[in-house]
């Protein structure tokens, strides 16, 4: 039996190079979200089925509006087609230049991805301070938001995976290992190490860029560091006292998006 609901859904989501997360908004909550893997090599229906089948609770009849926001141009293409061939909703498109409540010091808007710019907007909406995004994916992403809305740079490191298959690829006698927060820094066997090193490792160079950025930046500290992203849960419980782990941020800000580009239709 569907969930019915007085509030129309919507949905929003968030094409990464590894994954793709959608989410269920019912006004401003999250009532349900799902993660697909990135894969050309599906089809439009299959996407469609599979996606149906993991929102079968929900009556998605009373979807009316669509966020999404990619990573990947192709697969945008074939989800855009997707929802409108399947859904009577609107899909609006989110990425470095939609008219949002957000001003750019960067370079190029249209070379800013779609997670960068609803890192930086849901910062600026849910905490109205400076705050530090570091956004754990396929890269390591770490930017700068004011209080004022300005997204005024990024940094892009390898992601922890990346970095972990690179490192076993490339030495012959380390086999893969399940990643998780290592309990020594420094290791008594193989797998202690390698953890303390990739994972460990790669706490260690956030905390020091972030640590870096407040020093560049103290005219217009203190911030408030928030961390997200697939792999954000690997380091949850090894992150420094003070910083916010938010494994819904990006949804939340391709949301807010969504909801700024209605307002202004």
């Amino acid at each position: 039996m569907f969930k019915k609901s007085d509030n129309t859904y919507s949905i929003i989501v968030d094409i990464g190079n590894t994954d793709i997360v959608c989410a269920l908004f019912e006004a401003d909550s999250i009532v349900f979200k799902c993660r697909l893997k990135t894969d050309l090599t599906m089809d439009i229906s299959t996407y469609h089925s599979l996606i149906i089948r993991k929102m079968a609770d929900y009556d998605l009849s009373s979807v009316r509006h669509i966020g999404l926001g990619s990573v990947v141009p192709k697969m945008t293409s074939l989800l855009k087609e997707m929802f409108a061939i399947y859904f009577k909703a609107e899909v609006f498109e989110i990425d470095g230049l939609s008219e949002l409540s957000l001003s750019y010091e960067i370079e190029s808007r249209s070379a800013s991805g779609a997670d960068l710019v609803a890192n930086a907007l849901a910062a600026f909406k849910i905490y109205q301070k400076n705050c530090i995004v570091v956004d754990m994916g396929t890269s390591t992403t770490i930017q700068l938001v004011t209080q004022d809305a300005v997204y005024k740079g990024l940094i892009i490191a390898p992601g922890l995976k990346s970095a972990a298959d690179s490192l076993i690829q490339k030495a012959a006698r380390l086999e893969d290992i399940e990643l998780k927060t290592p309990t020594k820094l420094l290791g008594q066997n193989t797998i202690e190490s390698m953890l303390s090193g990739i994972v460990g490792g790669h706490i260690r160079m956030i905390e020091s860029t972030v640590w870096k950025i407040c020093k560049e930046y103290h005219e217009i500290s203190p911030f408030k560091v928030v961390v997200t992203g697939g792999l954000a849960a690997l380091i949850e419980p090894a992150m420094p006292h003070g910083y916010v782990y938010d494994p819904d941020h990006t949804l939340k800000g391709l949301h807010y998006a969504l909801m700024e580009l209605l307002e202004k239709r």
